[in-house]
Parts: C-alpha cells; sequence; structure tokens
C-alpha cells in the first residue's frame, strides 16, 4: 500500500502493519460469514447477542480484538507522523482507541486513572476497571463489537463510549489512509 511513499522511511513498517490489520480483519470477517451462515441456516432464531464463550473460536475473536486495537494504534500513530496529519486520527477512531488504552494496551483494573483535571471521562469508575477484564464480542446482525457491555452502579458506571467493530473500523481506517496519501 505504501510502496508508491518509499522515499519516507516508515514506509517498510506502515506495510508491515497493514499487513497485520488485513490479516486480522480477514480472520474476524471470517468468522463473521460462518455466524450470518449460521444465521441463515435457522440455527439461531434471536439476533440480539450471541452466546459467546460456547464455541472454540471464541477467545481468538477476543484476541483479535486485542491484537488488532493495539496494532491499528500504532498504525495511526505512525501514519498521522509520516504524513503530518497532527493527530487527526484520534477524532477519527476515538471508541477504539479508547478501548486500546483501557483494554487492551493498560487494563483499567491494572492501571487505573482516578484523577483527570483535563478529561473527566479517562477517569475509570470501579465499573469501568471490572468491566476493562470482562470484554468479550458480542453480535449485532451481522458483525461482531466489543466494548458494548456495560456496568451501572449507584454512583458511577462503566465507560460508555467504547464500542466499535473490528470490521466495521478496517475499512473506516482504510478509507482514512487513502484519503491522505
Amino acid at each position: 500500500m505504501f510502496t508508491s511513499h518509499n522515499h519516507r522511511q516508515e514506509a517498510s513498517f506502515l506495510d508491515v502493519l497493514w499487513f497485520g490489520l488485513e490479516r486480522l480483519y480477514k480472520e474476524v470477517k471470517a468468522f463473521e460469514k460462518e455466524e450470518l451462515a449460521k444465521l441463515e441456516d435457522g440455527m439461531k432464531t434471536v439476533v440480539l447477542a450471541t452466546s459467546f464463550g460456547s464455541a472454540p473460536t471464541d477467545a481468538l475473536i477476543t484476541n483479535d480484538f486485542v491484537w488488532y486495537a493495539s496494532s491499528a494504534a500504532c498504525f495511526l500513530q505512525l501514519f498521522d507522523h509520516s504524513f503530518d496529519l497532527a493527530g487527526s486520527y484520534r477524532a477519527a477512531f476515538p471508541a477504539m482507541l479508547k478501548w486500546r488504552n483501557k483494554v487492551s494496551a493498560h487494563p483499567a483494573i491494572a492501571v487505573p486513572i482516578r484523577i483527570s483535571k483535563k478529561d473527566p471521562g479517562k477517569i475509570d469508575s470501579p465499573e469501568s476497571q471490572d468491566v476493562s477484564i470482562m470484554m468479550h464480542p458480542a453480535w449485532e446482525i451481522d458483525h461482531y463489537t466489543i466494548g458494548g457491555f456495560r456496568i451501572v452502579g449507584p454512583t458511577s458506571s462503566s465507560h460508555a463510549d467504547w464500542k466499535w467493530s473490528l470490521t466495521r473500523t478496517h475499512r473506516e481506517i482504510e478509507a482514512f489512509v487513502k484519503k491522505h496519501l
């Protein structure tokens, strides 16, 4: 994807990272197609949620989200640096980046943010800390999402703004990259 930008020293590593993101996207897309085929075959009657945890591939799908979020954050930061985009990726992918920061890279239960004068939305309530290790994908009509499970307590609740879909986010990242190439 970046061969036409070989004059940039980051081009080779961007290609390596993109290759990995594509692999994870294809794997999850294949799992989504399998889930849709099961639904079409009448094996499931309700499409409100998945019976996650009952299939051998469930742990793999969860890890695909973990790996994708971490690799995508690295890719986007390097792409942003390489093309002088002034951090525009942060506004374009806030849910995935927050999930990466609170779950896949720095689980909130292990590294909670308790005070933030600049951004109170970064504070990790006890509920957010608990949910950070209870993440599992959910099925939504035709794709998996993660980060939608919430705990609501009497005075606080878990983060509500970190739900995202790997396959949809991948297509959005691809469009973001093409727009700036």
